[in-house]
């Protein structure tokens, strides 16, 4: 099913909300993580499953976009304790339809200090969204088996 783009209904009430992820909810969300990185030029690797999904994101507070249709468009993940975003992914499909930015601000209401996030260098197009947020990043830049990545801080 193709998600739809536009952000309002006919009658001017949001299509999307956002809500907290439910168990019924995983599976949708394992799929967005998959087609995802999928589509992107950074990331290597084989799809995950429900069981890795639930590891990746374990202890971890997870905010869904779901359309009127009752379709997910996209998720976050938030580790409330270090206000660390670790995932933010959105259905290729929806790319570009401002639920990133709507995803964000949820997630960063759940940090109580200034959120921040690990980034891939070569993930220009997260980098770019992140700055015209008004984001900083990092100078230094660290490595793990994904690639070269750095720290992305929302300003205070």
């Amino acid at each position: 099913m193709r998600l739809k783009l536009k952000n309002r209904k006919a009658n001017d009430q949001p299509a999307w909300r956002i809500d907290r992820a439910g168990a019924h909810d995983l599976p949708q969300c394992v799929s967005i993580y998959n087609r995802a990185r999928a589509r992107s030029d950074c990331f290597d690797g084989p799809d995950i499953d429900l069981t890795q999904f639930l590891t990746l994101t374990q202890d971890e507070a997870l905010f869904i976009a779901i359309h009127t249709d009752g379709q997910i468009g996209g998720f976050a993940s938030v580790f409330e304790p270090a206000s660390f975003i670790h995932h933010l992914y959105i259905d290729p499909e929806v790319q570009r339809s401002g639920l990133a930015t709507l995803l964000t601000n949820v997630a960063c209401q759940h940090c109580a200090s200034p959120p921040r996030l690990k980034c891939l260098i070569v993930n220009h197009a997260a980098r770019a969204f992140y700055r015209s947020l008004g984001w900083h990043e990092s100078e230094n830049p660290e490595f793990s088996h994904e690639g070269d990545w750095i720290w992305i801080t929302a300003r205070s």
